[in-house]
């Protein structure tokens, strides 16, 4: 099932993306108010490296699920 693994990866990218737009400071628990940009960026990274590391470790599955 890589395609739940995207999916969440495409939503992180989302929001990454939707911080971005209005850079406005975001509440961030256990650091504070940190910039919107950073946090857009930071998710950006995130959601794209976890979209290539389940990309990479499921290279033989196909979009049905069937691996081999």
């Amino acid at each position: 099932m890589p395609w739940i693994g995207k999916f969440l990866a495409a939503v992180v990218v989302g929001l990454g993306i939707g911080t971005l737009v209005p850079p406005e400071p975001v509440a961030v628990p256990a650091v504070g108010t940190v910039s919107g940009l950073l946090v857009g960026s930071v998710a950006i990274g995130v959601g794209g490296g976890l979209y290539l590391w389940i990309r990479r470790s499921t290279g033989g599955c196909g979009c049905g699920g069937s691996c081999g």
